[in-house]
């Protein structure tokens, strides 16, 4: 099988590339960002030095203001500039050396500062002074002197060099700002661009190396059962047309063995009635040679022999009637042979029939066998695309393990049909050994007794033609010349009666042997008869076992249906 990638490696690649890009881009994103913070605060407090230092250098103008205008008009109300100025200069000298502690050439700058400042107020101051105390001379010399000027002069240079400093940071500070911004952009951008692109790529491959698969193989499990249930509802028709076929040899082997049962009583009747030929005939030779001892004792008793001829007539005729009715119990039993032949050739067609229809469901059950390991074959192939899949699909697992039990019951089915089909070949052939044994069997007693009928009739022939006939020369004879004749009598009586009746005897005796025979064939027909119907309830069972099995194979096969467009649906 080709390897192919996995949908959970799939997933977790991917999706974890992807998770770690954002993560990536997040944490440069907050860096970026934590750069582009600190450069604009930078920026911030760039401009609040500034301002810090264009305040200390308004605050100092107007206390330079407030003493100006005092000096000018030695009013009080003017000095509120300069004391406001002087509560405030302190102050901004502490947060501007706040500010500015991380650098150290701003600090001595403004050390300078603090120290011309300190220099100007004290200026400021000592001109108050003079001012309040009226030194005028004093004042005006000292402003004349220009050292105040030159002082505040010094201060606007300290504080325009550190504000100059100051604006090369800022300008610096706004070139770290600006590209701490690009780059931020940049990543924030291009990382959800690439996040983006990598997981529409993701999906891409997901879709054609993984679910395209999947699909295919849900089609194809689709379509194997599909063809699976057609085959097994056609194998179900033929099924249900094998056990019709099989109730019908069932009742015409039932109808056959009441024939063959039939035919062995009447076999059997036959047999007995031969039997009771035989006894008559030979009671009626020893009437006759009572009839020869009298006529050869004395001429009195030619009446007794007269009267024994007669009574030896009677017998005769009962034995002609019992041949009759022999004869009639044979042409019963050849006509019941005939039609037990006619069965056993109607069994034989249905058993060929038979044997097709097992042939052809042996044939379909091995198209279901190959069709259940071709959907194995799937449903294994489904497995492996579901436990590629991972986490992500725990249904396929499921849906893939249900459909390979359904294959594998399908399969135990069709080798289960498989071995119910070779066990019915197998009754089936059995089936045409006994009946074709049956049919010789028959063929055999037909002719038997038609042999028998034929001996039969000859008895009764005999019997007619020579027994009755002798008898009734005899009596006439006797009533004749009953004197005169005597030893035409005698001669007649030895020549006709006796040697004729062992004629008869021997052909009764013929008879009796071939009844003994035709009931043995009957008796053995009617055994093998009895075989057949063990081993066609057999077929039949066998039968309804393949019927059930089908029905299962069915109930299974549009289980693996319903499962496969479950599988195919969940993809």
């Amino acid at each position: 099988m080709e390897n192919k990638i996995k949908l959970g490696q799939v997933t977790q690649v991917g999706f974890g590339t992807i998770m770690a890009l954002m993560v990536g881009i997040g944490i440069t994103s907050k860096i970026s960002t934590n750069t582009l913070v600190e450069a604009v605060d930078w920026v911030t407090h760039t401009y609040e030095v500034k301002d810090k230092l264009g305040g200390l250098e308004k605050n100092l103008v107007d206390a330079e203001t407030g003493q100006r205008g005092f000096i000018i008009t030695g009013k009080d109300t003017f000095l509120e500039p300069y004391n406001k100025a002087l509560e405030i200069i302190n102050k901004d000298f502490k947060e501007i050396q706040k500010l500015i502690q991380d650098n150290p050439k701003q600090l001595e700058n403004l050390a300078n500062v603090e120290d011309l400042s300190q220099e100007k107020i004290s200026e400021l101051a000592e001109t108050i002074s003079l001012k309040k105390a009226g030194k005028e001379t004093e004042l005006r010399a000292l402003v004349l002197s220009g050292k105040g000027k030159q002082v505040m002069d010094h201060l606007r240079e300290e504080i325009g060099e550190m504000i100059a400093i100051e604006n090369e940071l800022l300008d610096k500070r706004k070139e770290e700002a600006k590209r701490a911004e690009e780059i931020s952009n940049f990543i924030s951008l291009g990382g959800t661009a690439a996040a983006i692109g990598l997981a529409c790529f993701t999906l891409w491959f997901i879709s054609k190396k993984v679910v395209r698969p999947i699909n295919d193989v849900t089609s194809a499990l689709a379509s194997s059962s599909t063809e699976i249930s057609t085959a097994v509802e056609e194998q179900e028709r033929i099924a249900t047309n094998q056990a019709v076929a099989v109730n019908q040899a069932c009742a015409t082997m039932n109808e056959l063995n009441a024939s063959a049962r039939q035919a062995s009583e009447q076999a059997e009747a036959s047999l007995e009635s031969a039997r009771q030929l035989l006894v008559l005939a030979e009671s009626s030779t020893k009437g006759a040679n009572q009839v020869l001892a009298l006529a050869e004792s004395s001429t009195k008793g030619a009446n007794q022999v007269l009267a024994l001829a007669e009574s030896s007539a009677t017998g005769s005729r009962q034995v002609l009637s019992l041949a009759a009715s022999g004869n009639q119990s044979v042409i019963k039993t050849v006509n019941g042979m005939s039609e037990l032949k006619e069965k056993v050739v109607a069994i034989a067609d249905h058993i060929v029939s038979l044997s097709e229809q097992a042939n052809q469901i042996g044939n379909i059950s091995a198209l279901v066998t190959g069709i259940s390991n071709q959907t194995n074959m799937l449903a294994l192939n489904a497995a492996v695309e579901a436990v590629r899949a991972g986490e992500n699909s725990k249904g396929f697992t499921v849906i893939a393990s249900e459909i390979r039990k359904l294959a594998d019951q399908s399969k135990k089915s069709a080798e289960k049909i498989n071995t119910l089909i070779s066990d019915i070949q197998k009754a089936i052939n059995l089936t045409v050994v006994v009946t074709e044994r049956g049919k010789k069997n028959a063929d055999e007693t037909i002719e038997m007794s038609r042999e028998t009928a034929d001996a039969f009739a000859k008895v009764a022939q005999a019997i007619n033609d020579v027994v009755l006939e002798s008898s009734t020369n005899v009596t006439q004879a006797i009533n004749d010349i009953v004197l005169e004749a005597y030893g035409s009598v005698i001669q007649a009586i030895e020549e006709v009666v006796l040697n004729n009746q062992q004629d008869s005897i021997a052909a009764i005796n013929d008879v009796v042997l071939r009844s003994q025979q035709i009931s043995l064939t009957a008796k053995q027909q009617a055994l093998a008869i009895e075989q057949v119907v063990e081993v066609m309830n057999n077929l039949k069972q066998g039968s309804v076992e393949t019927a059930s099995g089908l029905e299962q194979t069915k109930i299974g096969m549009q289980m693996v249906n319903q499962s496969a467009l479950n599988l195919n649906a969940v993809v």
